[in-house]
């Protein structure tokens, strides 16, 4: 999915600009870190629910285009969520959980193999329970506006996401080249959409 989309744009252009870490990053590096990363959770995990806890940074966005592009289905969750992190285990049971590198592995995890992601690190989940079969068209879980606790998930799958996305960049005029300012968090609808209508984005028609 991401690879298609990726693709469309210039392999030099810049595509993030963290300036935090004093990082950029071209849509050629971008694409061949998402491939790079894809391969990887398809190799640890198959296909398996992930979940995410989702920061504003370029390993966290490489991170979730990566699930796309590997059909793992990932939930992004707040990183306020990782204390409240433990029931949400037990009811989703998913296969792993990408989190900061200095966040503590929650209990009935264990450390998986090393992520070229420098800021995350990969805990593998498993239960003695069965695990739920999934979707074969499920892509994204996003929690709804107002959960505390135990957050209810909205279920998307890639058409979703995309016909989302191109509605957004269609309306606004947004085109390649162009770049979102990210101060909304990306497990945040909003702050989600901004990330991909500017990868999708809109050729001018003139």
């Amino acid at each position: 999915m991401t690879k298609g989309v990726l693709e469309n744009h210039n392999a030099v252009t810049a595509a993030i600009l963290d300036a935090d870490a004093g990082i950029e990053i071209t849509y050629g590096q971008l694409l061949n870190r998402v491939k790079q990363t894809a391969d990887f959770l398809s190799r640890e995990l198959g296909r398996s629910l992930v979940f995410q806890i989702a920061t504003n940074t370029s390993d966290s966005v490489i991170l979730y285009l990566a699930c796309l592009e590997a059909s793992c289905p990932v939930c992004l969750l707040d990183p306020r969520s990782i204390d409240r992190l433990q029931p949400l285990l037990q009811v989703y049971q998913p296969g792993a959980v990408l989190l900061p590198r200095e966040a503590e592995l929650p209990a009935g995890t264990r450390a998986g193999a090393p992520l070229t992601a420098d800021i995350y690190r990969l805990a593998l989940y498993h239960t003695e329970a069965k695990h739920r079969p999934l979707h074969s068209d499920l892509a994204l879980l996003l929690t709804t506006s107002g959960s505390t606790g135990s957050p209810k998930l909205v279920r998307l799958t890639t058409k979703n996401v995309l016909a989302n996305a191109k509605s957004i960049a269609q309306y606004l005029g947004i085109h390649p080249g162009e770049r979102s300012v990210q101060s909304l968090p990306m497990n945040y609808s909003y702050g989600l959409s901004l990330i991909n209508s500017h990868l999708v984005t809109v050729r001018p028609s003139y």
